[in-house]
């Protein structure tokens, strides 16, 4: 006699669930102050810019992720705005809102929400070019030149990658989480500080000092002679002088001097940046002077 046995269930097996993303750090804001200045003929010219700027932080398989929310920048000098001053001051709008993937040293390597400002672009340029008056060039050439720059996801990159502010926020994420760089060939290039001309340090830091709250860092830079064009930022120093260009060779005058420093403190137990100081320059004598100044405080 058979009996009725009940059927046996089959085993089922789900995949494992993916692990969830790392959470964002919570915001951090910061005020931020950029400064230029130029001295010639004992003629004194500053353009000073203040914005701020909210930080979050994320880790990823290698490196992490930066997210920053900036507000409008706020532009002071003696002089009138140019309109084409004006018109940088709208379009950067453009990089409201940036999140890039950064290298454990601090490199830009990728744009993580280049939909998202692709988006930003197409509400900006209908903007800027409703605004602008029939025989507005100027514009239309700005807009033309944002355009082709936008539309490459590389060129955008290469532009954060040569912005100062930029730089200085991702080399103190480097910092602040214990990435040891060797003073040996690292370099750090400090693009267009003159048109055409950039200035090329050879760089090395040092922990300088360890406070109750705060761990400090210094960074120096020595000019780095065969990537910079010293002949030519000579050039333009005498013409920004009135002194008519050197001949090929003329060694007579004074030689130029250049320099680069920064000091960045972050919190110990966190990691989190409190202040930072960057100034770079280029000088000639007491004759001219050519400086960039970037600060850095934490408000929340």
């Amino acid at each position: 006699m058979e009996t009725n046995a009940a059927p046996v269930a089959t085993p089922t097996f789900s995949a494992p669930a993916s692990p969830p993303e790392p959470a964002w750090s919570p915001p951090v804001r910061y005020e931020l102050t950029t400064r230029w200045e130029e001295f010639a003929n004992e003629e004194h010219r500053q353009t000073l810019l203040t914005k701020q700027v909210q930080v979050r932080l994320r880790p990823l398989a290698r490196g992490r992720a930066l997210w920053l929310h900036t507000t409008a920048p706020q532009l002071s000098r003696k002089d009138t705005v140019q309109l084409l001053e004006q018109l940088a001051l709208q379009a950067a709008a453009l990089y409201e809102h940036i999140i890039v993937e950064l290298t454990p040293d601090g490199q830009l390597v990728r744009l993580l929400n280049y939909p998202e400002l692709c988006q930003a672009w197409a509400t900006l340029k209908a903007a800027l070019l409703a605004e602008a008056a029939a025989e507005d060039q100027l514009t239309r050439k700005l807009v033309e030149l944002l355009e082709k720059q936008v539309t490459q996801e590389e060129k955008v990159l290469y532009s954060l990658r040569h912005d100062y502010m930029y730089q200085a926020l991702a080399q103190a994420v480097s910092l602040a989480h214990g990435v040891a760089r060797s003073a040996e060939g690292v370099s750090r290039e400090f693009s267009e500080f003159f048109p055409h001309s950039s200035l090329w340090f050879a760089e090395a830091n040092a922990t300088v000092a360890v406070e109750q709250l705060n761990v400090r860092f210094a960074l120096r830079g020595v000019l780095d002679q065969a990537k910079t064009d010293v002949p030519a930022i000579q050039q333009l120093m005498r013409a920004a002088l009135g002194l008519p260009a050197a001949a090929a060779g003329d060694a007579a005058g004074p030689a130029p001097h250049f320099g680069y420093e920064a000091t960045y403190a972050v919190e110990q137990a966190t990691g989190v940046l409190t202040e930072l100081t960057l100034t770079v320059y280029a000088r000639l004598a007491q004759l001219y002077n050519k400086q960039y100044t970037l600060t850095v405080h934490r408000l929340s």
